[in-house]
């Protein structure tokens, strides 16, 4: 999913304004009455196999619901270059660097959750299956850029990757695809699909097999896409391969907003080549969210 009129690059650009708007409105008794909401892309939803037994339509039923969880949240883009005939074109197992665990407070009225973390709130609205349809964004007033950025980027990372059911009963063994473009500096198509592994209860058990595919192909990278600086042109590339690695299972305890356990873990690594025979541009994205921490 991503944002239809801003893209998550830009997103601390209008954290000002709602700054603004929380000062102005901190006397409400809702404090996302006067923060503007931005439309979230809807992920495409389409059921492969209605699996076996009992079936029923998997549905979150969060009215009122109240859940504190941990979540970690980490990224990390490598990009250099790499001889030709080293280039692997498989994507590595994910890894990444850049991680924080967040504290989350989440309230549900089931149509909207609002979600807190060190004082930066988050509120979305959705339907049944997990479909959201657009979100709103609070920093803390007076808080930091910094803290801003860091826990913005962790809030729509966490968005990102909940899990949508399809419309359809479903049983063990169902299986089911999302596709939706992701947030962030590169515009990515992702598709993740869904086996239901185990339904006791409202608890739900998930194994989910990820792939991404870059919705526009750069017309360079540069001017040095192994990040040293020195006077080389913009080096003019084209998308060669893409493949995508990913680790992820994930329990949904459909009473809860959120995720109660598992992982949402993906490396896509892109392989661009130029003019230059003797060496790609090899680009690994990787993205994992880890819930119940």
């Amino acid at each position: 999913m991503s944002f239809r009129f801003l893209p998550a690059i830009m997103i601390a650009g209008a954290l000002g304004a709602t700054a603004v708007l929380s000062a102005c409105s901190s006397q409400d008794a809702d404090p996302f009455a006067e923060v503007p909401a931005f439309d979230v892309d809807p992920a495409r939803v389409t059921l492969i196999d209605a699996g076996e037994g009992d079936k029923q339509v998997l549905a979150y039923s969060t009215e009122g619901a109240e859940q504190t969880t941990g979540i970690e949240v980490a990224s990390g883009i490598y990009q250099g270059r790499v001889a030709t005939d080293k280039v692997d074109p498989d994507a590595p197992e994910p890894t990444a660097t850049d991680a924080q665990t967040l504290q989350i407070e989440a309230t549900s009225t089931g149509e909207t959750t609002d979600v807190t973390a060190e004082g930066f709130s988050m509120r979305w609205s959705a339907d049944p299956t997990g479909q959201i349809n657009d979100v709103k964004l609070l920093p803390e007033e007076g808080s930091s850029d910094e803290d801003r950025e860091r826990l913005e980027r962790g809030l729509l990372q966490l968005l990102s990757t909940m899990p949508v059911f399809p419309r359809e009963e479903v049983g063990e063994g169902a299986s089911w695809t999302a596709e939706a473009r992701t947030t962030g500096q590169t515009s990515m198509q992702r598709t993740t699909t869904y086996t239901v592994t185990k339904i006791e209860g409202s608890t739900v058990t998930l194994d989910l097999d990820i792939s991404e595919e870059l919705t526009q192909s750069p017309s360079s990278i540069g001017p040095n896409p192994d990040g040293i600086e020195d006077d080389r042109d913009t080096v003019k590339l084209e998308t060669e391969s893409t493949s995508t690695t990913s680790q992820a299972e994930i329990t949904v305890d459909l009473t809860k907003p959120i995720p109660v356990a598992g992982q949402n873990a993906a490396t896509t690594r892109l392989v661009y080549a130029g003019d230059e025979q003797d060496f790609k541009v090899v680009q690994d994205i990787t993205t994992a969210t880890r819930y119940g921490k």
